[in-house]
């Protein structure tokens, strides 16, 4: 890379994200041509993202076994990523092959909404909201909840273990358990479990129970100050922010529809992400506030 190069760091960043997004909402159109297994469809979408917490170490494995530059991964991803653009342009269904499909499910006839404006969708979605405003707000909170930990505990691995275990090479060890962890729960774990969950016709019960199960799991070893208890609370807040994805995917589907699935999910989306925002960033204030004097000024804040 050079200064030319770095300069375009940002806007591939972007790129790269809008993509991502496309890509789930792309699978999402997905959920009612499979109806018995609608858990599943959840979960491959909660896949695009969380799946890919592994490409990391994949991509740093090739390169030392093959001798690879970086460049050249990115390259053959590149190609990989305009192959499955080819591969969903065949096969994602239509906007009225999926509001087709969603009326055929649902038993009753979906009014469309080809000329729906932007101003007209986001209305429609605040009523949607509004009428049980109470238990989404409750749920928007939790998901805020979820996603904070995992973040701010992410971050804070270095500093976390080098103040428990006194080496930031175990804090390495740890992202590199958090990622793998997350990698293979998304791509194969919680995928298992949502077909176990379809199966035995659980619906999301089963869902929010093992959310409820990795949650005091995860606030139980964070505050442990032993080896095991953190890699334990790798494990199981990894597992946790792929199964929440699952289950708020089919808590959307129980309010929205086939119509308005996209538009009440990026609404309640957006309410989650600046509430994220205010939440995350009093986590780092009360971090800075508390003494530093050992690593309760680090638990602390994630244990409450």
């Amino acid at each position: 890379h050079d200064d030319h190069t770095c300069s375009w760091l940002i806007i591939a960043i972007t790129i790269a994200d809008i993509g991502a997004l496309m890509a789930m909402t792309s699978v999402w159109s997905t959920i009612w041509h499979f109806p018995d297994f609608q858990s599943v469809v959840a979960a491959c979408v909660q896949m695009v993202s969380s799946g890919m917490g592994i490409l990391p170490i994949i991509f740093s494995a090739l390169m030392r076994a093959f001798g690879l530059s970086f460049s050249s991964m990115m390259l053959g991803w590149l190609i990989l990523v305009v192959l499955a653009g080819i591969c969903y342009r065949y096969t994602v269904p239509t906007i009225e092959e999926y509001r087709v499909q969603g009326a055929k499910v649902m038993g009753c006839m979906q009014q469309g909404a080809e000329n729906t404006t932007f101003g007209q969708a986001f209305w429609n979605a605040n009523l949607v909201v509004s009428q049980h405003w109470g238990m989404h707000a409750l749920a928007i909170l939790s998901v805020c909840m979820i996603m904070s930990f995992g973040s701010v505990f992410q971050g804070l691995l270095g500093d976390l273990s080098e103040v428990l275990f006194g080496s930031t090479e175990a804090g390495e060890t740890l992202a590199s358990t958090y990622n793998i962890v997350t990698g293979i729960g998304g791509c194969i774990v919680v995928p298992t479990f949502a077909c176990a969950c379809d199966y035995f016709n659980t619906g999301s019960t089963a869902l929010l129970a093992g959310m409820v199960m990795l949650s005091g799991l995860t606030c139980v070893s964070v505050v442990q100050k032993t080896w095991f208890a953190q890699v334990l609370t790798c494990v199981a807040n990894a597992l946790l922010y792929t199964l929440a994805g699952t289950y708020f995917t089919r808590y959307f589907m129980a309010f929205a529809g086939p119509v308005r699935l996209g538009s009440v999910a990026g609404l309640c989306n957006t309410y989650t992400s600046v509430l994220y925002l205010v939440l995350q960033a009093f986590l780092y204030k009360w971090m800075s506030v508390l003494p530093s004097t050992g690593p309760d000024h680090l638990i602390l804040p994630l244990e409450v």
